[in-house]
Protein backbone atom coordinates (compact mmCIF):
# COMPACT_ATOMS: atom_id res chain seq x y z
CA UNK A 1 0.00 0.00 0.00
CA UNK A 2 3.02 2.29 0.88
CA UNK A 3 4.75 1.56 -2.34
CA UNK A 4 1.27 2.52 -5.05
CA UNK A 5 0.33 5.17 -2.18
CA UNK A 6 -3.03 3.94 -1.80
CA UNK A 7 -5.06 4.27 1.95
CA UNK A 8 -4.93 1.27 4.26
CA UNK A 9 -7.64 0.62 6.39
CA UNK A 10 -8.11 -1.84 9.00
CA UNK A 11 -10.69 -3.10 10.95
CA UNK A 12 -10.26 -3.93 14.97
CA UNK A 13 -12.56 -6.22 16.67
CA UNK A 14 -10.95 -8.34 18.90
CA UNK A 15 -10.04 -7.61 22.54
CA UNK A 16 -6.53 -9.05 22.29
CA UNK A 17 -5.53 -8.40 25.70
CA UNK A 18 -7.65 -11.05 26.58
CA UNK A 19 -6.71 -13.46 24.20
CA UNK A 20 -3.11 -12.70 24.83
CA UNK A 21 -3.59 -13.37 28.44
CA UNK A 22 -5.58 -16.57 28.34
CA UNK A 23 -2.46 -17.85 26.17
CA UNK A 24 0.59 -16.03 27.46
CA UNK A 25 1.48 -16.24 30.93
CA UNK A 26 4.23 -13.94 31.21
CA UNK A 27 3.58 -10.28 30.79
CA UNK A 28 6.52 -9.52 28.98
CA UNK A 29 5.36 -11.67 26.43
CA UNK A 30 1.94 -11.26 26.28
CA UNK A 31 3.31 -7.62 25.87
CA UNK A 32 5.54 -7.80 23.01
CA UNK A 33 3.08 -9.70 21.23
CA UNK A 34 0.55 -6.99 21.81
CA UNK A 35 2.82 -4.85 20.34
CA UNK A 36 3.35 -6.75 17.16
CA UNK A 37 -0.38 -7.11 16.38
CA UNK A 38 -0.77 -3.38 17.33
CA UNK A 39 2.23 -1.99 14.62
CA UNK A 40 -0.73 -3.27 11.95
CA UNK A 41 -3.06 -0.87 13.36
CA UNK A 42 -0.11 2.34 13.78
CA UNK A 43 0.38 1.60 9.93
CA UNK A 44 -3.58 1.88 8.97
CA UNK A 45 -4.51 5.66 7.61
CA UNK A 46 -7.78 4.59 9.47
CA UNK A 47 -9.22 1.69 11.62
CA UNK A 48 -13.17 1.18 11.48
CA UNK A 49 -14.71 -0.32 14.44
CA UNK A 50 -17.93 -1.65 15.71
CA UNK A 51 -18.81 0.72 19.13
CA UNK A 52 -17.57 3.64 21.29
CA UNK A 53 -16.26 1.21 23.89
CA UNK A 54 -14.32 -1.29 21.43
CA UNK A 55 -12.86 2.18 19.61
CA UNK A 56 -11.76 2.92 23.75
CA UNK A 57 -10.33 -0.75 23.68
CA UNK A 58 -8.54 0.39 20.82
CA UNK A 59 -7.16 3.87 22.15
CA UNK A 60 -6.29 1.89 25.61
CA UNK A 61 -3.70 -0.55 23.49
CA UNK A 62 -1.45 2.84 22.52
CA UNK A 63 -3.26 3.86 19.02
CA UNK A 64 -3.50 7.48 18.68
CA UNK A 65 -4.96 7.71 14.59
CA UNK A 66 -8.32 7.97 13.21
CA UNK A 67 -10.74 5.78 14.15
CA UNK A 68 -14.92 5.40 12.47
CA UNK A 69 -17.79 3.83 13.66
CA UNK A 70 -18.92 1.44 11.51
CA UNK A 71 -21.71 -1.20 13.53
CA UNK A 72 -22.44 -4.55 12.98
CA UNK A 73 -25.84 -6.04 11.29
CA UNK A 74 -27.55 -9.02 10.63
CA UNK A 75 -29.43 -10.62 7.56
CA UNK A 76 -32.37 -11.80 10.07
CA UNK A 77 -35.48 -10.90 8.92
CA UNK A 78 -39.09 -12.47 8.92
CA UNK A 79 -41.74 -11.51 6.67
CA UNK A 80 -44.47 -14.57 7.81
CA UNK A 81 -46.67 -15.02 10.74
CA UNK A 82 -44.29 -15.14 14.24
CA UNK A 83 -46.77 -16.81 15.76
CA UNK A 84 -45.74 -19.88 13.14
CA UNK A 85 -42.51 -19.50 14.31
CA UNK A 86 -43.47 -19.92 17.81
CA UNK A 87 -45.00 -22.76 17.30
CA UNK A 88 -41.95 -24.75 15.16
CA UNK A 89 -39.91 -23.79 18.04
CA UNK A 90 -42.50 -25.19 20.40
CA UNK A 91 -42.95 -28.37 18.63
CA UNK A 92 -39.29 -28.71 18.06
CA UNK A 93 -38.08 -28.27 21.40
CA UNK A 94 -41.43 -29.61 23.33
CA UNK A 95 -42.09 -26.61 24.83
CA UNK A 96 -45.13 -25.67 26.59
CA UNK A 97 -46.79 -22.58 24.98
CA UNK A 98 -47.44 -20.79 28.63
CA UNK A 99 -43.40 -21.72 29.40
CA UNK A 100 -41.13 -18.78 29.68
CA UNK A 101 -38.02 -19.30 27.32
CA UNK A 102 -34.48 -18.16 28.09
CA UNK A 103 -32.02 -18.15 25.60
CA UNK A 104 -28.30 -18.02 24.87
CA UNK A 105 -26.36 -18.23 20.83
CA UNK A 106 -22.93 -18.72 20.82
CA UNK A 107 -19.54 -20.57 21.09
CA UNK A 108 -19.72 -22.46 24.49
CA UNK A 109 -16.72 -20.66 26.36
CA UNK A 110 -15.65 -19.92 30.12
CA UNK A 111 -15.26 -16.07 28.72
CA UNK A 112 -18.91 -15.67 27.44
CA UNK A 113 -20.18 -16.01 30.87
CA UNK A 114 -22.28 -19.59 30.37
CA UNK A 115 -21.74 -20.50 34.21
CA UNK A 116 -22.95 -17.46 35.36
CA UNK A 117 -26.14 -18.28 33.22
CA UNK A 118 -26.48 -21.14 34.82
CA UNK A 119 -26.10 -20.18 38.44
CA UNK A 120 -28.42 -17.62 37.73
CA UNK A 121 -30.89 -19.85 36.72
CA UNK A 122 -30.20 -22.21 39.50
CA UNK A 123 -31.43 -19.63 42.03
CA UNK A 124 -34.22 -19.48 39.70
CA UNK A 125 -35.34 -23.61 39.09
CA UNK A 126 -37.60 -23.50 41.95
CA UNK A 127 -39.81 -20.94 41.93
CA UNK A 128 -40.26 -20.29 37.97
CA UNK A 129 -41.55 -22.19 35.25
CA UNK A 130 -39.15 -21.51 31.73
CA UNK A 131 -36.91 -23.17 30.03
CA UNK A 132 -33.20 -21.99 29.56
CA UNK A 133 -32.05 -23.24 25.98
CA UNK A 134 -28.36 -23.10 25.27
CA UNK A 135 -27.32 -22.83 21.15
CA UNK A 136 -24.00 -23.61 20.06
CA UNK A 137 -20.77 -25.88 20.33
CA UNK A 138 -17.38 -25.25 22.09
CA UNK A 139 -14.92 -26.77 24.29
CA UNK A 140 -16.93 -26.32 27.47
CA UNK A 141 -20.03 -28.54 26.08
CA UNK A 142 -19.07 -31.48 28.18
CA UNK A 143 -17.97 -29.64 31.34
CA UNK A 144 -21.82 -27.84 30.88
CA UNK A 145 -23.68 -30.56 30.40
CA UNK A 146 -21.64 -32.39 33.41
CA UNK A 147 -22.70 -29.05 35.45
CA UNK A 148 -26.33 -29.01 34.62
CA UNK A 149 -26.51 -32.34 35.26
CA UNK A 150 -24.92 -31.60 39.10
CA UNK A 151 -27.03 -28.94 39.70
CA UNK A 152 -30.52 -31.43 38.39
CA UNK A 153 -31.56 -29.12 36.27
CA UNK A 154 -31.92 -31.38 33.01
CA UNK A 155 -35.55 -30.14 33.16
CA UNK A 156 -35.03 -26.54 33.32
CA UNK A 157 -31.69 -26.36 30.51
CA UNK A 158 -31.52 -27.35 27.16
CA UNK A 159 -28.68 -27.65 25.10
CA UNK A 160 -29.12 -27.83 21.06
CA UNK A 161 -25.63 -28.28 20.05
CA UNK A 162 -25.19 -25.71 16.43
CA UNK A 163 -28.60 -24.95 14.84
CA UNK A 164 -27.60 -24.34 10.95
CA UNK A 165 -31.30 -24.14 9.95
CA UNK A 166 -32.32 -20.36 9.37
CA UNK A 167 -35.69 -20.97 10.06
CA UNK A 168 -35.05 -23.28 13.04
CA UNK A 169 -32.83 -19.81 14.46
CA UNK A 170 -35.35 -17.60 13.94
CA UNK A 171 -37.81 -19.75 15.66
CA UNK A 172 -35.70 -19.45 19.00
CA UNK A 173 -34.81 -15.99 18.61
CA UNK A 174 -38.90 -15.17 18.84
CA UNK A 175 -39.74 -17.83 21.15
CA UNK A 176 -37.53 -16.20 23.62
CA UNK A 177 -38.83 -13.83 25.93
CA UNK A 178 -35.69 -12.89 27.19
CA UNK A 179 -32.19 -13.17 25.45
CA UNK A 180 -28.93 -13.65 27.94
CA UNK A 181 -25.31 -12.50 27.00
CA UNK A 182 -23.70 -11.77 29.82
CA UNK A 183 -20.45 -12.16 27.75
CA UNK A 184 -17.26 -10.28 28.83
CA UNK A 185 -14.88 -11.32 25.95
CA UNK A 186 -17.29 -10.05 22.86
CA UNK A 187 -16.46 -6.61 21.42
CA UNK A 188 -20.16 -6.47 19.77
CA UNK A 189 -22.24 -9.40 19.85
CA UNK A 190 -24.17 -10.24 16.91
CA UNK A 191 -26.73 -12.22 18.30
CA UNK A 192 -27.74 -9.17 20.25
CA UNK A 193 -28.98 -7.54 16.60
CA UNK A 194 -30.33 -11.02 15.66
CA UNK A 195 -32.13 -10.96 18.94
CA UNK A 196 -33.36 -7.72 18.16
CA UNK A 197 -34.89 -8.54 15.05
CA UNK A 198 -37.51 -10.17 16.57
CA UNK A 199 -38.12 -7.59 19.26
CA UNK A 200 -36.32 -9.98 21.99
CA UNK A 201 -34.67 -7.64 24.45
CA UNK A 202 -31.41 -9.19 25.75
CA UNK A 203 -29.63 -9.12 28.97
CA UNK A 204 -26.18 -7.75 28.97
CA UNK A 205 -23.19 -6.97 31.69
CA UNK A 206 -22.89 -3.47 32.56
CA UNK A 207 -19.67 -1.74 31.90
CA UNK A 208 -19.13 -4.61 28.93
CA UNK A 209 -18.20 -3.60 25.23
CA UNK A 210 -20.79 -6.11 24.26
CA UNK A 211 -23.45 -3.72 26.34
CA UNK A 212 -23.00 -0.77 24.22
CA UNK A 213 -25.46 1.19 22.99
CA UNK A 214 -27.94 -0.68 25.34
CA UNK A 215 -29.95 1.60 27.98
CA UNK A 216 -30.72 -0.54 30.64
CA UNK A 217 -34.81 -0.65 30.69
CA UNK A 218 -34.81 1.34 27.63
CA UNK A 219 -33.47 -1.03 24.56
CA UNK A 220 -32.06 -3.65 26.80
CA UNK A 221 -31.22 -4.55 29.95
CA UNK A 222 -27.88 -4.27 32.03
CA UNK A 223 -26.95 -6.75 35.79
CA UNK A 224 -23.73 -7.12 37.71
CA UNK A 225 -21.66 -9.71 36.81
CA UNK A 226 -22.80 -12.19 40.27
CA UNK A 227 -25.24 -14.80 39.71
CA UNK A 228 -27.60 -13.73 42.22
CA UNK A 229 -28.41 -10.09 41.19
CA UNK A 230 -28.65 -11.70 37.46
CA UNK A 231 -31.56 -14.49 39.05
CA UNK A 232 -32.77 -11.28 40.75
CA UNK A 233 -32.90 -9.12 37.42
CA UNK A 234 -34.71 -11.93 35.50
CA UNK A 235 -37.23 -12.92 38.14
CA UNK A 236 -38.53 -9.45 37.99
CA UNK A 237 -38.52 -9.23 33.74
CA UNK A 238 -40.23 -12.41 33.55
CA UNK A 239 -43.32 -10.92 36.37
CA UNK A 240 -43.31 -7.73 33.79
CA UNK A 241 -44.05 -8.67 30.00
CA UNK A 242 -45.43 -5.87 29.22
CA UNK A 243 -41.83 -4.14 29.79
CA UNK A 244 -40.34 -6.98 28.09
CA UNK A 245 -42.36 -6.37 25.23
CA UNK A 246 -41.77 -2.56 25.03
CA UNK A 247 -38.37 -2.90 25.66
CA UNK A 248 -38.13 -5.87 22.87
CA UNK A 249 -40.08 -3.42 20.47
CA UNK A 250 -37.32 -0.36 21.28
CA UNK A 251 -34.03 -2.64 20.67
CA UNK A 252 -35.53 -3.38 17.09
CA UNK A 253 -36.01 0.15 16.56
CA UNK A 254 -32.47 1.33 17.73
CA UNK A 255 -29.99 -1.85 17.83
CA UNK A 256 -31.26 -3.22 14.78
CA UNK A 257 -29.68 -2.78 11.14
CA UNK A 258 -29.42 -4.90 7.98
CA UNK A 259 -26.14 -5.55 6.45
CA UNK A 260 -26.84 -4.04 3.19
CA UNK A 261 -27.17 -0.62 5.39
CA UNK A 262 -23.96 -1.24 7.00
CA UNK A 263 -22.42 -1.80 3.11
CA UNK A 264 -23.72 1.71 2.81
CA UNK A 265 -22.23 3.27 5.44
CA UNK A 266 -18.90 1.74 4.31
CA UNK A 267 -18.91 2.40 0.85
CA UNK A 268 -19.85 6.33 2.87
CA UNK A 269 -16.51 5.79 4.79
CA UNK A 270 -14.82 4.19 1.53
Amino acid sequence: ANEKNIPVVSTFHTQYHQDLKRVLKLDSLKNAALDAIMKVFHLSDVVLTMNTATRDTLLSYGYSGEVKILPNGTDMSYDGDLNELKDLCNKTYNLDKDQKVLLFVGRLIKPKNIYLILDAVKYLAKTHNFKMIYVGDGDEKGKLKEKIKAYNLQDKVLMTGKVMDKTLLKSLYCRAELFLFPSIYDSDGVVKYEAAAFETPSLLLAGSNAACGVTDGVNGFLCNDNPKDMAQKIASLLQNEELLKQVGACAKQTLYKQWNEIADMAYDIY
